[in-house]
């Protein structure tokens, strides 16, 4: 196979802030192969906090990372990119693609994706007494165009994804899938949220579950 190009990274110092901006980013790709052929930007962060003491233990960990790409499948594979990026400064992460085609003779997909998660768990106890609590929060959000069979074909003029910790969301202009067999386009988007919390002392015992669901799909 072959890729041509240009290709780059560069890690950019935010001003008055401590957090740095990596940044992945292309353009004018072009990738061919007998087989397969892909052009994929991707960034993530991950960070965590951890506490103890005598009488209690605290752990969290937060992720966010995005994702976008134009992908072909089969013999004589192809796919291009006017432009493409994903960045992420550990507060926001985001990934899109200008003018995105894919080709394969099995299957071809242009996409982008984006997710964050929180996790939050902590225990302590104390004469005659105890407390857990754990608490998880999912994103995810992809928009695209997918084709599954013979001669497929999928192209965007933009598609990208971004999240911020509090929302995360995908959009996708222009969107075309052709093939075949199978072939679609759409965005959804979806969130959980899982709570337990426990407690048992000499004067209160009790505890908590919630469980939150959302989503949507176009």
């Amino acid at each position: 196979g072959s890729i041509v190009g240009y290709m780059g990274e560069k890690v950019m110092k935010v001003p008055e802030a401590t957090y740095i901006d990596p940044v992945a980013y292309g353009s004018n790709i072009i990738a061919k192969g007998s087989e397969a052929a892909g052009i994929i930007a991707g960034a993530g962060n991950l960070k965590g906090f951890w506490s103890k003491d005598q009488f209690a233990n605290y752990n969290e960990l937060e992720g966010q990372g995005a994702f976008t790409g134009a992908v072909g499948i089969g013999k004589d594979s192809f796919a291009s990119v006017d432009y493409i990026e994903a960045r992420t400064d550990g507060h926001e992460t985001s990934a899109f693609e200008v003018d995105a085609k894919a080709k394969g003779a099995k299957s071809a997909v242009v996409a982008a994706g984006a997710g964050r998660f929180n996790r939050n768990v902590g225990f302590g106890f104390g004469p005659g007494s105890f407390f857990s609590y754990g608490i998880f929060d999912l994103q995810g959000a992809i928009a695209g165009a997918t084709a599954i069979g013979d001669d497929s074909k999928a192209k965007a003029s933009w598609v990208g994804a971004i999240t911020d910790g509090v929302n995360t969301s995908a959009i996708g202009e222009d969107l075309m899938a052709e093939s075949d067999g199978f072939a679609a386009v759409g965005a959804g988007a979806g969130s959980l949220y899982l709570n337990h919390g426990l407690m048992q002392s000499p004067f209160f015992s009790g505890s908590t579950d919630n469980l939150g669901i959302e989503g949507a799909i176009a």
